[in-house]
């Protein structure tokens, strides 16, 4: 999907390239087609990540927050006074790890080393391992047992959505270009 998506950056690269010319399966303008379906803040989340545009993070940052601040009120989170400022920072964390590129040091993201045996540092799934807890707490500006007892679920809460995200941008996608 992040080939696809990359062909919305403003010279993408030859991905669909013919070896006696001809006319590539897909274009951009059919990607941004099938892009129409996405709600704003997925759709910026997919040209960020997948497609690098980085004009797009002022816009993205404003509407993460603007959603973590809804969720807050929505699921009528108990947050005391000292800790009111945390909603924003977190918006601003999860956000920040969701575009982190998430890949096995190791194998780099394949999955299997140099011998084709299935990597033991991410057991062959090619996934980094995600912040921990303490750096989420230190990016949030609370200390470790406050995140803990208080902030860690939500964060998980809000971290899900990245990866129902994902998930929005590949059923559309596909939807759009390869059904019918």
């Amino acid at each position: 999907m992040s080939e696809l998506l990359a062909m919305l950056n403003a010279k993408p690269g030859n991905y669909q390239a013919m070896p006696a010319g001809g006319v590539p399966d897909i274009t951009p303008e059919m990607v941004s087609a099938a892009c129409c379906g996405l709600t704003r803040h997925v759709y910026l989340y997919a040209l960020y990540k997948f497609a690098g545009q980085e004009d797009v993070l002022r816009e993205l940052w404003a509407l993460n927050r603007a959603a973590v601040k809804r969720r807050a009120i929505l699921q009528k989170w108990n947050i005391q006074l000292q800790h009111l400022c945390c909603v924003g920072d977190l918006a601003d964390s999860v956000l920040a790890e969701a575009l982190t590129e998430n890949r096995c040091l190791l194998c780099k993201g394949a999955g299997v080393n140099d011998r084709m045996k299935r990597c033991p540092a991410c057991q062959g799934s090619g996934n980094g391992k995600r912040w921990s807890a303490r750096k989420r707490a230190r990016n949030i500006g609370i200390s470790h047992t406050t995140f803990r007892n208080t902030w860690a679920v939500r964060y998980a809460d809000c971290f899900r959505e990245f990866g129902y995200f994902d998930k929005i941008i590949d059923q559309e996608i596909r939807y759009q270009l390869f059904s019918g």
